[in-house]
């Protein structure tokens, strides 16, 4: 396996309801690290790897300084897991990632499609990411499954950028395609059955 880094994005500016996902990233350390279990998947394999490189949480005040971050720890030839943060901190991670992946294929879970052109005047919203990266050509293929959020403008923004969208309401695994590229995976913990995850509200 390739070295992996973790990057904690810890920012929400640019959610447009309740804060708090910036607080996410020491809090899913916690969680993983606090004592009621073990490293342990239940086929035997321990997640703890001398190939995981964590590089810890970054305090961010300039939305761009995600890219920097990001590419940062791509150049050293890395892949990067993060941790976050509201979903607009993918637009700049995503955009960090294109240069060594011209061609990028990307999978999103999610209630949400984020892909409105602008959320109270922010191209660079929370509700926004996708449509940034679709519109910059920063993806091939653009995925998404478990929405369960469209309106009339996102469902534009969908045909616009040839996204394909898996709706929860009938949902079919199987229907899922297979990538040809390299793949970026981007989940929003909205996107579980929130009878089994509930959240208090949506990154």
């Amino acid at each position: 396996m390739k070295k992996i880094s973790i990057q904690g994005i810890k920012f929400d500016e640019k959610s447009s309801y309740q804060k708090g996902p910036k607080l996410a990233p020491p809090l899913i350390r916690e969680a993983l690290n606090c004592g009621s279990a073990n490293m342990y998947a239940e086929n035997l394999v321990s997640i703890e790897n001398s190939a995981i490189d964590d590089k810890g949480d970054f305090d961010i005040t300039e939305y761009f300084d995600i890219e920097r971050i990001t590419k940062k720890h791509l150049n050293s030839g890395a892949k990067v897991l993060t941790l976050g943060g509201d979903h607009s901190i993918t637009f700049p991670i995503i955009k960090a990632h294109n240069e060594k992946y011209p061609k990028l294929d990307i999978l999103h879970i999610d209630a949400h499609c984020d892909l409105y052109d602008n959320f109270k005047g922010d191209k660079y919203s929370h509700a926004c990411p996708f449509a940034r990266i679709m519109e910059n050509g920063f993806a091939v293929k653009l995925v998404q499954v478990g929405i369960r959020t469209l309106n009339t403008h996102q469902t534009q923004q969908a045909d616009k950028f040839n996204v394909e969208i898996h709706q929860m309401k009938d949902l079919d695994l199987s229907q899922i395609p297979k990538f040809k590229n390299p793949l970026y995976i981007s989940l929003d913990m909205d996107g579980f059955d929130p009878a089994f995850a509930p959240v208090g509200f949506s990154s």
